[in-house]
């Protein structure tokens, strides 16, 4: 038997007043959507390490800057991805699927033809906290 259970938390940031999402937790996905949640999550990390490598190149080959304010930009900008890889890749559990998947949504590195490949119930929660990031 599939169990799908929901709560609502508020999932925006430090003094949001919003009312929060309703948020589906997943004590148990399909195995069919947690294989496919693997393969999207794994395409989905090569896509987020070439945008921060491309990134880095771009920042470092950049001339009208001293060789410290490269590193400052460069360490920044690895901050900053480190943080999307921790919200979208730390972390596989079915608990965190969904969650994961928003994340990844809105950062732009899950697309349509992925999202497809999950139920439309899993597809409106994403949607929901997709919008919120």
């Amino acid at each position: 038997m599939r169990v799908l259970k929901s709560m609502s938390f508020a999932a925006g940031r430090p003094g949001d007043k919003s009312k929060g999402v309703t948020v589906m937790l997943n004590t148990d996905v399909a195995k069919s959507e947690w294989k496919h949640f693997k393969v999207v999550r794994e395409s989905a990390l090569e896509r987020l390490c070439k945008r921060a490598l491309t990134t880095l190149v771009a920042v470092a080959s950049e001339s009208s800057k001293t060789q410290h304010e490269h590193f400052l930009l460069i360490y920044s900008e690895i901050k900053d991805y480190d943080r999307q890889i921790a919200a979208g890749f730390d972390g596989l559990s079915r608990s965190r699927m969904i969650q994961q998947l928003g994340h990844l949504r809105s950062i732009d590195l899950l697309n349509d033809d992925e999202l497809a490949g999950f139920t439309h119930r899993i597809q409106d929660h994403i949607a929901a906290l997709a919008s919120r990031d």
